[in-house]
């Protein structure tokens, strides 16, 4: 069998669990004896054919104007222009199907299509090759990907959106199959109107190589009344609420608390944060491995502000025993069990965690049942147990 994966960045150009998990199926895919393809735009504008790991990846320039995740910001109007283009984009899906046609592979699988756009589905139908769409984020009802404006997460899709988005409300009857990280993603997009009701859709999570992450990992314990270790893990954006964490932990006196933040993100505002909040207890650590954070902590923080889909690094976090707090929001607390995998408070709430961590300073834990019940998980996380779900869905839209 051979499958073809289209999504926006690809290795070297990860920024985002999306990434990580289609370079971590593609290769298994590979290994497993089968023919992958990876189709990904060129950051640096021109186009190259590269083998990674077995797998043929295929770098295409982006026709539109700028690259949105370019060193240089765009200007609001370039936005617009940009938006306006990617609702359609009939050059990238040309330039798409010109590799579908040379490869011709059995499934093709597309994940994130900002700068693609679902040309590509239309490409693929024409070619008679089955689609399976896979939902990381919510780029299919929202222009920006992320339903979150003005500091609110969107309670319904906006009027801009809307008219931009018609072209993937039309064409969302082409999917075979739709995968989703979570229910919320796929509630949140389906309520927007897009994909028939006809349309399958089944559930899965990121594919993780336990081995690499459990590899020398040391599970430490707090004992009540010790310091209580924290760490956050992932980019550093407003979206993801690190200034919300920093500020929880800047409240809590005594050196009760130490917080280790590890990940980057744009220098500018990275550099904000450590002038704004210089606490002896905050650490940030810059890009780690997450094995290298998950040895020293008891707890990890997930302070996410917006719908959240689902973050690979809960996944990871439990998959080391480790438990994960929680904003109450997004597909978290589907995977997350309030007391036992993890804990929940309000989103975009410092005195939440203020109160939850004040609470977790005075207990024995993660206990024998929490750090079992973490790890019981992780058969739904790994690599075998993804791809398995994988083949089984490109088998089912063949089949169709």
């Amino acid at each position: 069998m051979k499958i073809a994966f289209i999504n926006s960045l690809y290795y070297p150009n990860e920024i985002g669990g999306a990434e990580k998990a289609v370079r971590t199926i593609a290769e298994q895919t590979v290994l497993d004896g089968h023919e992958a393809v990876v189709i990904a735009l060129a950051a640096d504008g021109m186009a190259k054919t590269d083998m990674v790991n077995g797998v043929k990846v295929y770098y295409v320039p982006l026709a539109n104007v700028g690259f949105m995740h370019g060193k240089i910001p765009l200007t609001k109007w370039q936005k617009l222009v940009w938006y306006i283009i990617d609702a359609y984009n009939p050059i990238m899906g040309r330039r798409v199907a010109d590799i579908l046609r040379t490869e011709k592979p059995d499934i093709l699988e597309t994940n994130n299509l900002q700068g693609f756009s679902v040309s590509v589905w239309r490409a693929a139908k024409k070619l008679g090759i089955p689609v399976v769409q896979v939902l990381h984020d919510y780029y299919l009802s929202c222009i920006n990907s992320t339903m979150y404006t003005r500091k609110r997460n969107c309670d319904v899709q906006c009027l801009h959106c809307k008219c931009l988005c018609t072209p993937r409300r039309k064409l969302s009857d082409i999917p075979s199959i739709i995968s989703s990280v979570s229910r919320r993603t796929f509630n949140r997009i389906h309520s927007s109107g897009m994909f028939p009701e006809t349309t399958p859709v089944v559930y899965s999570s990121s594919a993780i190589r336990l081995d690499d992450l459990l590899d020398g990992i040391e599970r430490p314990t707090h004992q009540a009344e010790a310091p209580l270790i924290v760490g956050f893990l992932g980019r550093l954006e407003p979206l993801k609420g690190i200034d919300v964490l920093l500020e929880a932990v800047s409240r809590i006196k005594d050196n009760k608390v130490k917080l280790l933040v590890a990940g980057g993100g744009n220098p500018a505002y990275l550099e904000e944060l450590k002038n704004r909040y210089t606490s002896s207890q905050i650490e940030f650590l810059g890009i780690v491995p997450p094995q290298k954070l998950f040895a020293q902590i008891h707890l990890l923080v997930v302070p996410s502000v917006w719908e959240d889909p689902l973050p690979r690094v809960v996944a990871e976090s439990q998959a080391c025993g480790i438990p994960v707090a929680i904003s109450k929001i997004g597909g978290m607390p589907e995977i997350v069990e309030d007391g036992m995998t993890g804990y929940y408070f309000e989103p975009n709430n410092p005195q939440a965690i203020v109160d939850l961590l004040d609470r977790l300073t005075h207990t024995h834990f993660p206990t024998a049942e929490q750090r079992e019940k973490c790890m019981n998980r992780t058969s739904f996380f790994s690599v075998e147990s993804v791809v398995e779900h994988h083949r089984t869905t490109w088998k089912t839209a063949l089949s169709k």
